[in-house]
């Protein structure tokens, strides 16, 4: 174990140049975007929650909140940057200002995005174009933590359960037969054994023996390779057969929708033959009951037949007297006939007049409710109305008065009354609208003289703003200087 064990970075001018086993040093030249979407809200939302989570379990000394990281003060941001970094190198002692061992120390933790760290926002951290990059920076390094802890405990595990069983290494052992990881592990057991005893590191044997282990890995791994492209190329041609081929299931499922189709429009027909099958069985049950009819006028006939024929048999008409009763019979059955014709255009004439009438009827109403209607609009129903000055304009359409001629057929006389108030409401409604019409033209004036005071005063605001923009640039500069 070295020295630097508890450093999650190593040696610290490692990062600052290119030492003996550290990383190369950080080019300050190139700019690197932010691929994170550190200006969206939600973003935001779910990096705070992590933080206060983690910040919690991780025993953060103080009060923390979601609300401590939605508007922070320059001291949360400190404590929590020197609460995380102490996690990444413990012992760390911040002795200079803090705005100027920040940018420092994220080029030594090779931050991707720590060209939008800048001094300025060190100092405005809770602004809202300063925060947005903060945040992002903790979230960063609870994210590294996370991930060096995993690493930790991975690699504690790996030791623990793979190398503790395999310290003492047979110097026969078949590195072929091994995994790459312990022929790797083995051939530096062996070639540090040789280096001890000979202070060469160099073992033709070793060597050899590597370079037969990998090279019977890569003949392996080759006829795997090999293998598996012949497993996919099968299974490439079994999907195009099948793309080709028409699918089992579409087929039933297609049978199955023309089944519901079926299904549905039987279902349909069921319920438009129902009413008909009802009016089929009244009109059989009417056909019957005219059949019944018939049949009872038929033997009513019949017998009325049987009489006649009994009267014709008994009497003793001469053949004169018949002739003069069958002629008197046809001119009756005539006069019967033409009576029947002028019932039928009685008849007639009397449906007709009876549908003017309930035309009549429908059109009266009709215009009684839109009369009353508009009278309810306008202001003169009912008597309480704004415009009926007490008086009953409501129009009642009386059926029965009218059908039986013993009075009026509507309650009041529309053209004398409801005219006269209507023209007197049409004059008082022209007047106050031109009133209207007045104090709406007195007020855009006075509207129009208020956006002139308004335009003049923010005339006057805009530059008192660049005024105290500028003072304040000037002192911010003095202030960094």
């Amino acid at each position: 174990m070295n020295d630097n064990r508890d450093s999650s970075f190593g040696l610290r001018q490692s990062f600052n140049g290119a030492g003996s086993g550290g990383l190369p040093a950080l080019n300050t030249n190139v700019t690197i975007r932010d691929p994170r979407p550190v200006k969206d809200k939600a973003f935001q939302r779910s990096l705070i929650h992590n933080l206060v989570n983690f910040l919690t379990q991780a025993g953060y000394p103080h009060a923390i909140s979601a609300k401590n990281l939605t508007q922070p003060t320059n001291k949360d941001f400190q404590d929590i940057f020197k609460f995380l970094y102490l996690k990444l190198e413990p012992g760390y002692d911040f002795q200079r200002k803090f705005e100027d061992d920040v940018p420092v120390l994220l080029r030594t933790m090779r931050y991707p995005a720590a060209d939008t760290i800048t001094k300025t926002s060190l100092y405005t951290v809770g602004t809202p174009h300063s925060w947005p990059n903060m945040l992002a920076l903790l979230g960063w390094m609870m994210d590294v933590i996370l991930v060096l802890e995993k690493f930790k405990e991975n690699l504690e595990t790996q030791s623990n359960n793979q190398y503790s069983q395999n310290r003492d290494i047979d110097p026969k052992v078949d590195m072929t037969q091994v995994s790459p990881e312990d022929a790797l592990y083995y051939y530096l057991i062996k070639t540090y054994r040789v280096w001890m005893l000979t202070a060469d590191l160099k073992d033709p044997d070793l060597e050899a023996q590597m370079a037969l282990s990998f090279q019977r890995r890569k003949e392996y791994a080759l006829d795997e390779a090999k293998r598996q492209t012949e497993i996919n190329d099968a299974l490439r041609q079994e999907v195009e057969i099948a793309r080709v081929q028409a699918s089992p299931l579409a087929n039933l499922e297609k049978e199955q929708q023309r089944l519901r189709n079926e299904l549905e429009q039987f279902k349909i027909a069921i319920e438009h033959a129902t009413p008909r099958i009802e009016q089929v069985r009244r009109a059989n049950e009417d056909t019957r009951r005219d059949i019944a009819e018939e049949e009872v006028k038929l033997t009513d006939v019949e017998r009325a037949k049987t009489e006649v024929q009994e009267v014709v048999r008994t009497q003793t008409t001469t053949r004169a007297g018949l002739e003069s009763k069958l002629e008197e019979r046809n001119r009756l059955r005539r006069r019967e006939e033409s009576l029947k014709q002028q019932l039928n255009d009685l008849e007639n004439e009397i449906r007709t007049i009876d549908k003017r009438y309930q035309d009549g009827e429908i059109e009266a109403e009709r215009l009684v409710k839109e009369y009353n209607e508009m009278a309810v609009k306008i202001g003169i129903i009912p008597r309480s109305a704004k415009y009926a000055s007490g008086q009953d304009y409501e129009l009642i359409l009386n059926l029965d008065n009218a059908r039986s001629g013993s009075g009026r057929l509507y309650s009041i006389d529309v053209k004398s009354k409801a005219e006269r108030a209507i023209s007197a409401l049409r004059v008082q409604l022209t007047k106050a609208a031109n009133e209207t019409s007045n104090e709406i033209l007195v007020l855009r004036e006075e509207l129009e003289h208020l956006k002139d005071q308004i335009d003049e005063y923010n005339e006057v605001l805009n530059a008192r703003e660049y005024q105290l923009g500028l003072m304040s640039k000037k002192h911010q500069e003095e202030k960094e200087n």
